[in-house]
């Protein structure tokens, strides 16, 4: 089995070309040891012509969007701030905001691989997924601090 792991610079951090042997203490090993390629490959550099995803470009678009996708920052800081000051706009907001992506923010560096059809819906699926649990988590947090920021007033009010 061959391993490696890149950094977001692609510089190699961790290449393991074989393992015989191995015992890993699952609760304390920072890792997991995973032996199927389709989920341990993120290796951006990898092109159409040379990727183990060849016969599932769906599972190499999921992947490729966990690496690549940031669009949701607008979307779920927009959220947060008004989740904070009004829940119910909050609210409205994270609702308007848990579709899918726009082709201009899905932020993909293969134009080639998004022509294929697999490829494409894996990604836009997973980016509308990473995008969806950030605004919800946003809505949440934003609550969350409106009800601190109440108690935290009520607190000081009480010690008077």
């Amino acid at each position: 089995m061959e391993f490696s792991y890149f950094s977001k610079q692609n510089q190699l951090i961790l290449s393991i070309s074989e393992i015989e042997n191995v015992k890993i203490d699952q609760k304390s090993a920072p890792f997991s040891v995973v032996t199927n390629p389709d989920i341990i490959n993120k290796d951006p550099r990898i092109t159409p012509e040379n990727t183990p995803f060849k016969d599932n470009l769906y599972l190499r678009g999921r992947n490729d969007a966990n690496v690549f996708y940031k669009g949701y920052k607008g979307a779920s800081t927009a959220t947060y701030i008004l989740s904070a000051f009004n829940p119910p706009l909050g609210l409205a907001t994270a609702l308007l905001c848990s579709f899918n992506p726009q082709d201009k923010n899905l932020n993909n560096p293969y134009p080639d691989l998004m022509k294929d059809a697999d490829y494409m819906r894996g990604y836009r699926e997973q980016a509308g997924s990473i995008k969806r649990q950030k605004v919800w988590a946003n809505f949440g947090y934003g609550v969350l601090t409106l009800i601190g920021f109440f108690a935290l007033i009520l607190v000081l009010l009480l010690q008077r």
